[in-house]
């Protein structure tokens, strides 16, 4: 009897559903009548002269819709699914057009984002202009960007955490490093794309392509397409804007060499190549290069003009003593 009720209960709940309407027509093109797909993460729907007919009952709480076969779909437990599994809101998996709401028990509903707007990311719903052509992230950590050509979405990258979208449409490792190609600057002046008062030298001849950054005057900031430092923040590359996280949500180590203050790296390999700290607040530092033909070799190297060695790992370059966290408790200390 108590499972009667409960199936009773469940099948009460599929269908008082308030789901949105499914019209993708492209689910039914050239199918045949009784053919079955997944309209949204709750709705199966059944092709009737090759359109989109939603099915009766939804899919109850704790399940999600699965396409069985290429022609058959069934609501299967969550924790089974091949799609639609989430914990907070994102994008509906099989229709752009919705957003799902999540908790920790699943999916709790599906949501519209109504015309000339779409899914975007973590499940934002986000309209286009309806002339030109835009790029546009969608949050803050810019893992999510769209691009919008006379009101039409197109190219939408989503990216896991930890990454960002590089400017040549990509996801690379959060936060993004200097002269990166996958941001379209190797050679020349580049901007730091995590402080816009800052610019490389960029020369994809040595490794790594830029030893030290360059600081624009005081209220002074880098406009990429002039190559100058100006007065407003109007042209700073969009990429500044983002705030950059790793996939703990702190920073990330990258650098898989050991290294101890006075000690090269253990290990120099084409998987080590990079700048490692000489020890703390130092000039010196230590550099794995490619040598002759294929051997790797450890130098010890003096950064210029008074800069001190970056003893983070996510940032292996020169820098100023007052950026350099070991500089200031050894001033304390002393």
């Amino acid at each position: 009897m108590q499972l009667e009720i409960t199936m009773v209960l469940l099948l009460v709940a599929g269908l008082a559903r308030g789901l949105p309407t499914i019209v993708n027509t492209t689910l039914c093109v050239g199918a045949h009548d009784g053919t079955q797909h997944c309209g949204s993460c709750l709705q199966p729907i059944e092709c009737k002269t090759q359109e989109p007919v939603a099915l009766p009952i939804s899919c109850y709480p704790g399940t999600v819709c699965e396409e069985i076969t290429p022609t058959t779909v069934a609501c299967v437990p969550i924790a089974s699914a091949t799609a639609c599994q989430c914990t907070s809101d994102k994008c509906d998996d099989y229709d752009s057009q919705f957003r799902v709401k999540c908790d920790a028990s699943g999916i709790t509903d599906v949501v519209d984002c109504n015309s000339r707007n779409r899914c975007i990311g973590n499940g934002t719903c986000s309209a286009c202009p309806s002339s030109g052509s835009v790029d546009s992230f969608v949050d803050q950590e810019c893992s999510s960007r769209y691009r919008c050509t006379n009101g039409a979405f197109s190219s939408v990258v989503n990216c896991a955490q930890g990454e960002y979208v590089s400017k040549n449409g990509s996801c690379s490792q959060a936060p993004p490093i200097p002269c990166a190609a996958a941001d379209l600057c190797t050679a020349g002046l580049c901007p730091d794309l995590t402080n816009c008062s800052r610019y490389y030298i960029c020369d994809p001849n040595q490794v790594p392509p830029a030893i030290e950054y360059f600081s624009c005057p005081s209220d002074q900031y880098f406009n990429p397409k002039t190559y100058l430092c100006e007065s407003t923040t109007t042209n700073c590359d969009p990429w500044t804007t983002c705030k950059f996280t790793s996939v703990d949500g702190g920073t990330k180590r990258t650098s898989t060499a050991t290294v101890s203050p006075d000690t090269p790296p253990e290990d120099c390999n084409a998987n080590t190549v990079g700048n490692f700290p000489h020890g703390p607040c130092d000039s010196q530092y230590w550099a794995c290069r490619q040598g002759s033909g294929s051997s790797y070799e450890v130098v010890e190297m003096q950064c210029p003009n008074g800069l001190v060695h970056s003893t983070n790992p996510d940032y292996p370059y020169c820098i100023d003593p007052s950026e350099e966290a070991t500089c200031h408790a050894y001033a304390a200390e002393h």
